[in-house]
């Protein structure tokens, strides 16, 4: 059985970001809990956009079908690693809530510059649950799953 990709987290927004040196699109993640943002490119874009398939290879198939970009799933397993580590996926199980305290036991509570609480220092974990992206580059920009509540 083919794993499938974990969740990421409901209020992360996608907004447009300035060209890359070699001319190609480029984005940013932001985190709004603790106002981060992680530059991505287009291949990222593209495999974000198609996170709700839920399989690498549904996701990698998909983009190779449909642009001209040619991920492998060790791309994809690369940008799973950087949400990972980066606390961009929600946490949805036992294993993922035990990773996030050993994770935050090493960092030693110490406030990240810009950021006045303990959580967001070690790992800003606000799970939640999240829609899939829109079909087209014209829907990334702005949240990337459904709005928050009020």
């Amino acid at each position: 059985m083919t794993p499938l990709l974990p969740p990421l987290r409901e209020e992360l927004r996608l907004l447009p970001a300035a060209a890359n040196g070699d001319g190609s699109p480029a984005w940013m993640i932001h985190d709004p809990v603790c106002n981060r943002f992680f530059r991505i490119g287009w291949l990222d874009v593209e495999m974000l956009a198609r996170w709700d398939l839920g399989s690498p290879a549904a996701v990698v198939e998909s983009i190779q079908s449909e642009t001209t970009l040619l991920p492998n799933t060790g791309d994809l397993q690369a940008l799973t690693a950087f949400l990972e580590r980066h606390s961009l996926l929600r946490i949805a199980t036992q294993a993922g809530v035990r990773s996030l305290t050993e994770r935050a036991a090493r960092q030693q509570h110490a406030p990240s510059p810009g950021c006045s609480t303990t959580i967001c220092s070690s790992v800003c974990p606000w799970p939640a649950p999240r829609a899939g992206w829109g079909a087209s580059p014209s829907g990334w920009t702005g949240s990337i799953g459904p709005a928050p509540p009020s």
